[in-house]
């Protein structure tokens, strides 16, 4: 059996590829060229608006080494043992270049960085937390690309929210706890997620609920008497993440009904049932 041809680790390596590509009438040679030259700040606003077409035509169907040769040809990386990274490899193997935009798309959206909500919040953010959306938010500034038919769950606790909408909703919730003192909210918390109108994941900065920092809980603001624990860190709900990617349970298909409710096989709400569960009693 012929052993399969190496991998080029580097942008040079895969200009070479790319010739090859261009040769045998494969357009995403040229996609490759053009992510060099715009990495290497030489495209002019054709260069970039002919790579624009090209990745809305063939992002959707373009995964492993070639998705790899186009991220690595504009100067990205792959492989690495961070959990961020991990979802990016499997994101470009087993989906598509398209997925990879879309999901860093959400994540990365807005002008906010981490550092700075973590400075104006007055609290410390898990290593992970800042991997994860400076990741997303540099692979958004590059591909500023919508593919409508790739979502998210816009409604549960997997759906990632932006940095922006971490700090917005924070300090929401820290109004509230103003005007209304006996609101659970403690002043280490930091939204993670919200869905289904009553339910909050919430990460524990300061170790205001167990007095162990960087737990996520549960939250059902509207009843109920308990915190739940739900991750023991960040990088412990990022992993899951992972896991839903790799069970291709993550994207929400295209067909599906918005108002459907899940149901008890749901890979999504069993991700969230499996715990480390444990309740606090509200303080």
């Amino acid at each position: 059996m012929p052993k399969k041809p190496k991998e080029p680790r580097n942008a040079a390596g895969w200009l070479v590829e790319a010739d090859a590509m261009i040769e045998a009438g494969d357009p995403r040679g040229e996609l490759i060229v053009l992510e060099e030259r715009i990495a290497r700040g030489g495209a002019d606003a054709t260069a970039r608006k002919r790579r624009a077409q090209l990745l809305r035509k063939h992002a959707a169907g373009t995964k492993g080494r070639v998705a790899r040769g186009v991220l690595v040809a504009g100067g990205g990386r792959v492989g690495g043992d961070a959990v961020h990274e991990r979802i990016q490899d499997v994101l470009l193997e087993r989906y598509s270049l398209a997925h990879l935009i879309a999901f860093a798309s959400g994540a990365g959206a807005g002008k906010t960085d981490a550092r700075t909500v973590e400075e104006r919040l007055a609290v410390t953010l898990p290593a992970s937390l800042h991997g994860l959306y400076g990741w997303a938010r540099g692979l958004a500034a590059r591909f500023a690309l919508r593919f409508e038919r790739i979502r998210v769950r816009e409604d549960g606790a997997f759906g990632l929210a932006s940095v922006e909408e971490i700090r917005r909703d924070t300090e929401m919730w820290r109004t509230i706890q103003r005007e209304q003192p006996d609101r659970e909210w403690r002043p280490g918390f930091v939204h993670v997620a919200s869905w289904g109108g009553a339910y909050e994941m919430i990460l524990d900065a300061r170790g205001d609920v167990a007095k162990r920092k960087g737990q996520l809980f549960y939250w059902d603001f509207k009843g109920g008497s308990t915190y739940n624990r739900a991750f023991t860190s960040y990088d412990a709900y990022l992993e899951t993440i992972l896991r839903l990617l790799e069970k291709e349970a993550y994207f929400a298909r295209a067909d599906a009904d918005e108002e459907e409710e899940p149901d008890d096989d749901d890979p999504w709400f069993d991700a969230l049932r499996r715990g480390p569960w444990r309740s606090y009693p509200f303080a």
